[in-house]
């Protein structure tokens, strides 16, 4: 899925082409590591023009993770655009970050070129959710912990 530019959108859910409350279907390869299912997915175009590789980790019955990675990107302005696009959403969703972060900065993507760009909305105690978007070996890394499988 690629973004629309000036959406405000209502659900984290709404961000992906992929319904991720959803079990993984038979478009992914299952593993099992220590005990639980995992479950990976790549995409060709990439989702949300960024990430290449989706992980769903099950936590029994009714919850699973899910894990975005992207690849390096060949193109800078791509990715500052993407970057922005995501935080830009995360923020319409749930307000400032847990370090007080709001809007995109400028500033965000010479963390990203550092290594050191991270973003966390800690959402246990209303939706039993916690969110990440961070840079992992300069990839752009999605992750969505507590998602309820309807």
């Amino acid at each position: 899925m690629n973004f629309k530019d000036a959406i405000l959108y209502k659900s984290i859910y709404d961000i992906f082409g992929i319904n991720l409350q959803k079990k993984p279907d038979s478009t992914f390869t299952r593993s099992e590591i220590d005990g639980k299912a995992h479950y990976k997915r790549y995409f060709e175009p990439r989702e949300c023009g960024v990430f290449h590789e989706l992980e769903i980790i099950e936590q029994g019955e009714t919850y699973q993770n899910a894990i975005f990675q992207g690849i390096e990107p060949w193109n800078r302005d791509e990715l500052c655009s993407t970057i922005m696009k995501i935080t830009t959403a995360l923020y319409s969703i749930f307000g400032q970050d847990d370090y007080g972060n709001g809007v995109f900065s400028l500033h965000e993507i010479e963390d990203y070129n550092h290594g050191t760009f991270h973003r966390s909305y800690n959402l246990l105690e209303s939706d039993g959710m916690f969110i990440e978007l961070y840079n992992k070996d300069f990839m752009l890394c999605l992750s969505i912990m507590g998602i309820s499988i309807k």
